[in-house]
Order: structure tokens, then sequence, then C-alpha cells
């Protein structure tokens, strides 16, 4: 199968100066996209971004609904939607204050519901559209801990809410998981239309470790 070809698309990340931010942009624009990226950090997206014409920089808090409310009202030809906003940490439960819960929901999964909400419907307008946000690969198995864990599951369900509402107007919703490094090709496979019978699928890309954690944990408890 050859690479999907997104030449042409309008591609915006949020959380675009982070690590699996940049990759993503990088990723996608290495298609064909027009990108582009958002984030308050502009030192960081000018010093990775700047110099290239296939990007546009957009200084913006994507943490705050405001904010992303006015770049969904600028780029209302956004085809395709990433989000990467990641504050949380994987301290155990009982050792984290109530505001590092705070911050983490409101970095993540307030910053994600703020992201579906005022995008989708342009998208839904135009009867077409991909919105990948990213999650833990560990969450869903119970093998990650604190509030990275906690708002990753959040995340996971609002795909999955949204995905169902917006799946009658041609919108697909993703969560897709990396464990370090980016899955170039996970992410290229969603954004195109090779994936336009997925939707509101969590994609792991974790060399089966989360599998493999399970089955030593069960061995283990025998």
């Amino acid at each position: 199968m050859s690479a999907p070809d997104l030449t042409g698309r309008t591609v915006l990340v949020l959380g675009a100066a982070g690590a699996m931010g940049r990759s993503a942009a990088h990723a996608l624009a290495g298609h064909g996209a027009r990108v582009i990226v958002a984030d308050e950090d502009v030192a960081q997206l000018e010093a990775a971004f700047g110099a290239d014409d296939r990007f546009q920089v957009r200084a913006a808090d994507v943490t705050d609904g405001t904010h992303v409310q006015r770049l969904a009202a600028e780029f209302d030809d956004t085809e395709v939607l990433i989000h990467c906003a990641d504050a949380g940490s994987t301290t155990a439960a009982p050792m984290f204050m109530e505001q590092d819960l705070v911050d983490a929901f409101t970095a993540e999964v307030a910053s994600c519901w703020a992201a579906l909400r005022h995008f989708a419907p342009a998208m839904a307008a135009r009867g077409r559209g991909s919105i990948i946000a990213y999650s833990g690969s560990r969450a869903a198995t119970g093998g990650e801990r604190g509030t990275r864990a906690m708002s990753s599951e959040a995340i996971n369900q609002m795909v999955r809410e949204f995905a169902q509402e917006l799946e009658p107007h041609g919108v697909r919703v993703n969560a897709l998981a990396p464990a370090g490094d980016q899955d170039e090709t996970a992410l290229r496979f969603l954004a195109s239309d090779v994936s336009r019978h997925v939707t509101g699928a969590l994609v792991v890309i974790d060399s089966g470790w989360s599998v493999i954690e399970r089955i030593e944990e069960g061995v283990g408890s025998r």
C-alpha cells in the first residue's frame, strides 16, 4: 500500500512546541499537508518551524478555551486536527496534590474538549474531517499511573463519545497512544482517507509492551 497522500490538506497541531507535536507536524507536512502549528511557546515554534514555509506559526495557549475558539474561527478550513497537549505526571495517586490533578485535567482533558467542541462544527458542515487526540499508551491497561493515566482515560472516553456523535456527519475522532517516539505511519493513517472507516478507536503503538505487562502480571499472580 502506498503512503497516504495528504497533499493540499489543512492540518492544525495544538501543542506543537512539545516533542510529540513537533514530530506530528513534520510527519504530516512531509506528505504534502499545509500545517498550522499552535502553542504558547512561540520561541520553540519559531525554532522548529519558522524557517519552513510549509508551516504557519500561531501563538496560542491551547489550554485556554477562548484561544482554541479563536484558532477554530481563523482556520475554519482545518481538515485534520491534532491535539498534543501534555502536562500530566506519573506520580502515584496518593502522592500528588489536588492542584496537580486540576492542572493536568485543565491542560489535557479540558483543552481536548475545547478542541473537539470548537473545531468539529465546521468539519461536520463540510461532511469530512479527522480529529486525533494523543493519549497515554499504558493507561488503558493499568500500566500507567498518576494524573497522566487519569487524564488519558478521560480523553479516551471523550474520543468515543464525540466519535459516536460526529460519525453521521463524516467526521472521525480517534485517540493515538504511542510509547516513546512518534509512530508516523499510524498518524498518517489516521489523518488520511485510508482510515475513513476507523473512528472511536484507541490506537496503541508500543510494540506490544502493554500486552506483555499484563501477561507477566497474570503469570506472577499464580
